[in-house]
């Protein structure tokens, strides 16, 4: 995490290899044995991080057994991963833009990929049995996750000094009121 905590605090681009070894414990040779380039470690970090992400969300969501209770979940797992979390998704947030992360595209889009079928997979029994409004899935997500995602995003970046979770109950009630049959 000595990488995470400097891009953190000095940004991606500032931070150096041998601040990154310095800070870790690491040797460069260790470092370049591991990572052919910062921006190779860079991208791990990412794919890691989403990973997490998605894991937090997905275990939330596949304990709840009705369409309420899952929408709720996935709201209230994605701002307590946020808070909890905050230097991490920081990271996952404002990078996922970045150039360096194009070496694993592919790998990011899987990921992607896999979380949604999951929600799709815990959503399609509710929209065949008409608790939940038929729509692909893409939207589905969006309607969740948008909402909490801006006030998210607007707390992670100082433009709001209110902590995402204290709208929790505003944002499942819309969510709730635009998805549930």
């Amino acid at each position: 995490m000595a990488a995470l905590e400097l891009f953190d605090r000095d940004g991606t681009e500032k931070t150096s290899v041998a601040t990154i070894c310095q800070r870790s414990g690491v040797s460069n040779g260790s470092f370049f044995h591991a990572f052919p380039t910062k921006d190779a470690l860079a991208a791990d970090l990412f794919l890691a991080i989403l990973i997490d992400y998605h894991g937090e969300i997905v275990a939330a969501l596949t304990r709840s057994s009705d369409a309420k209770a899952g929408i709720e979940a996935i709201i209230l797992a994605h701002l307590r991963w946020v808070t909890e979390e905050r230097q991490k998704a920081k990271y996952l947030f404002e990078q996922a833009k970045a150039e360096w992360l194009n070496s694993i595209r592919a790998e990011q889009s899987a990921e992607n990929e896999r979380f949604v079928a999951i929600v799709d997979g815990w959503r399609t029994p509710f929209v065949e049995a008409g608790k939940l409004r038929a729509m692909p899935v893409s939207i589905f997500v969006a309607q969740i996750i948008g909402p909490a995602q801006i006030m998210c995003r607007a707390w992670l970046g100082g433009r709001s000094s209110n902590e995402p979770g204290r709208y929790s109950d505003m944002l499942v009630t819309c969510a709730v009121g635009g998805l549930v049959a």
